[in-house]
């Protein structure tokens, strides 16, 4: 009897812990293996340049190459102090997108606003819009240069990074605690104690990413960056990286200097991760009552009026001026440059001006190409170059199909695995959001320098466009990877559980049930990422590919065209970037009917 009371044999189960733990290994190998191909093209090529950076000439460790940046010559100082003029630059450029986009997303989200739906639609437009056709534009309203002008076209192109964010977080505010507030403190004291505070985090996070992308913008500096006689020009880190990379031809020293703006941007992004898993849990713990809109009362006339002075600023006003520039008849040889011209491998400065030829030559471009000014013999410039730029339209079109190809099939992996994690923590929001610290010129100048060779495969691959493409990839992955898996989640697991007992493989459940259900996010996401890689510029400035497409061939021109010609192929971009971007806003408000 007292036998029977023993316990039972307790190393029995011994071999199921032990086979569980290779299962559990392989599980841990298979999740870590979905995101090897993101990190190879998010992280890889930068890291190579960077790497190095510390190796030059494939030697011993070494920091030589930084010796320009915290030596104590004349040189390393004038390098610190243009790192102050880019943190001024980019502080300042915050500055303008929030005094100006969070009030603007407040109105849009959360008040009685007439139109309000159609004045968000058009806040997209100067974020799909290249940058440097807002400076064409404002150069024939008004001369400008320096610091103010960077900053107008900048806060510009950027203010709906955090306008739209604002909007969002204003949206999720519950409406329960607005409206406790409501009855204790009034209408304007529940937005200044419960509104805007439950909102602060969705703020911060559209302020951060603007600090990000200012910081490490080339072709907008650098189109201002020129000076009249007795004037400093206003320089930034990026137009010293490039000048350091095409005039001295030293990628090492471009790279150490684009490694404090990394830095920089990485912190930046890490309060960013911290910032998005505190909104997360606000919102998770919010009511799920939709809120009420705020009335405006007698201050709808003003809210109106500044809506409209936003949206008529940054998105109709070039829009109408560059029009204007296609229509503007043209006659005689081609002026003068326009006073803000790219340091070049020709020895072109800052300060100066380009020279040109005689109208039926060809001159040098900013980049060091040959440009044909023969357009302007014709009778009618803008249908003349409707007909010899055309083909760049197309390069553009397949180079960012091709890229968007990359980013989807790169991206669903990863953004699967971020969905279904049942707590993303902050380490795995860093890792996504990490490569957007990397700016858009050291990504070029890797994938150059990773390229680069003299025959072959490697240097067809460099001549090709599908270098491009991949740059294109390296630049979107992370904002990819970020609307994929919100798809991912609106996905109800219990599907995927269903189809699991399916005796059917993987790749027909991914086929027939996700795929179908994940279209339209496949979709929005594509046609998001097709309108900015047509509007990039400084990722593939320094790729031999690129200088056949419509942004090279526009930034060339600006320096050396007259209005008729520029303003003919701004709108060609104009339309290539927004005919994708509308369809989708018919699809979607289609499938909502």
């Amino acid at each position: 009897m007292g036998r029977g009371l023993e316990p039972p044999n307790l190393p029995a189960p011994a071999p199921a812990i032990a086979a569980a733990t290779p299962v559990r290994t392989a599980r841990a190998w298979r999740r870590a293996l979905v995101w090897l191909p993101f990190a190879l093209v998010a992280f890889g090529p930068a890291l190579y340049l960077i790497a190095r950076s510390f190796f030059p000439q494939g030697g011993a460790f070494s920091l030589s190459a930084y010796a320009e940046l915290f030596g104590a010559t004349p040189g390393a100082a004038a390098r610190r102090a243009t790192l102050w003029n880019t943190l001024e630059l980019a502080f300042s450029v915050v500055a303008a997108t929030t005094l100006v986009g969070v009030p603007f997303g407040f109105l849009v989200a959360r008040t009685d606003l007439r139109l309000a739906r159609l004045y968000e639609s058009l806040a997209l437009v100067p974020l799909l819009l290249p940058p440097y056709l807002g400076g064409i534009a404002w150069v024939q309203v008004h001369p400008m240069r320096g610091l103010p002008a960077i900053v107008l076209i900048l806060g510009g192109a950027l203010f709906p990074v955090v306008a739209l964010l604002a909007a969002r977080a204003f949206r999720e505010v519950g409406g329960e605690l607005e409206d406790a507030a409501r009855l204790s403190f009034g209408e304007r004291g529940a937005f200044w104690r419960v509104t805007l505070p439950l909102a602060r985090s969705g703020i911060a996070a559209g302020a951060l990413l603007v600090f990000v992308f200012a910081l490490s913008d080339f072709v907008v500096p650098d189109f201002f960056s020129f000076a009249v006689q007795g004037e400093a020009t206003f320089q930034v880190f990026a137009t010293e990286i490039y000048g350091a990379f095409v005039r001295n031809g030293d990628p090492i020293g471009a790279t150490a200097y684009a490694l404090p703006l990394v830095v920089l941007a990485g912190v930046a992004l890490l309060l960013l991760a911290r910032s998005e898993q505190r909104r997360s849990v606000a919102s998770v713990q919010g009511s799920h009552v939709a809120p009420r809109p705020f009335a405006l009362g007698r201050w709808q006339p003003l809210a109106q009026l500044f809506v409209v002075a936003v949206v008529a600023t940054t998105a109709l006003l070039p829009l109408f001026v560059l029009g204007r520039m296609a229509l503007k008849p043209t006659s005689g040889p081609p002026p003068v440059a326009a006073p803000a011209v790219a340091p070049a491998a020709s020895g072109s400065t800052a300060s100066g001006t380009a020279a040109t030829g005689p109208a039926s030559g060809a001159v040098n471009a900013p980049l060091g190409r040959p440009v044909d000014l023969t357009v302007y013999q014709s009778r009618s410039p803008a249908r003349e170059a409707l007909q010899r730029y055309s083909g760049d339209v197309v390069a553009s079109l397949r180079n960012a199909l091709l890229g968007v190809l990359f980013v989807l099939l790169l991206a669903i992996g990863p953004a699967r695995a971020l969905a279904r994690a049942p707590r993303v923590s902050p380490a795995a929001r860093a890792l996504v959001l990490l490569p957007f610290a990397f700016p858009s010129l050291l990504l070029g100048m890797a994938h150059e320098q990773l390229f680069l060779a003299d025959a072959g495969l490697a240097d067809r691959l460099y001549r090709g466009y599908g270098l491009v493409s991949l740059t294109f990839a390296s630049r979107f992955l992370p904002l990819a990877v970020l609307g994929l898996a919100a798809s991912w989640r609106r996905l109800s697991p219990e599907l995927d559980e269903a189809a699991a007992l399916a005796r059917v493989s993987g790749a027909t459940r991914f086929l027939r049930l996700r795929l179908p259900l994940l279209a339209p996010g496949l979709f929005a996401v594509g046609t998001l990422a097709l309108g900015l890689m047509l509007r990039e510029f400084d990722a593939i400035v320094l790729l031999p590919a690129s200088q056949e497409m419509l942004t090279y061939r526009l930034y060339q021109l600006v320096h050396l065209s007259r209005d008729a010609v520029v303003g003919t192929l701004a709108w060609m971009q104009v339309v290539s970037v927004f005919v994708p971007w509308i369809a989708l806003r018919l699809l979607a408000g289609t499938e909502r009917r």
